[in-house]
């Protein structure tokens, strides 16, 4: 994190996709397919490592919350956790 506060970028967007596989979906044929998986089967590992970039980062740089979000709720816990803005 210290290479992106040196550069200061202007933000970053954490984990809008994810090559592991969460628990609730490895009984789905879907889980077998090779590439990034999206969509809510991410949201909670996606807000876990939100968190631990915001506290890396220690708010000094925009985070762009996204990643399974799927209801206002969700959205407004990405922002509780750090985020600046967030993608629906």
């Amino acid at each position: 994190m210290l290479v992106a506060l040196a550069l200061r970028l202007d933000g970053l967007i954490i984990s809008n996709t994810m090559v592991s596989r969460p628990e609730t979906v490895s009984s789905n044929p879907v889980a077998e397919v090779t590439g990034g998986l999206s969509g809510k089967p991410l949201f909670n590992l996606s807000t876990k490592m939100f968190r631990e970039m915001y506290i890396l980062t220690g708010g000094k740089i925009p985070l762009i919350g996204c990643g399974g979000i799927s209801s206002g709720e969700e959205a407004y816990e990405k922002i509780r956790s750090g985020a600046t803005l967030v993608q629906l």
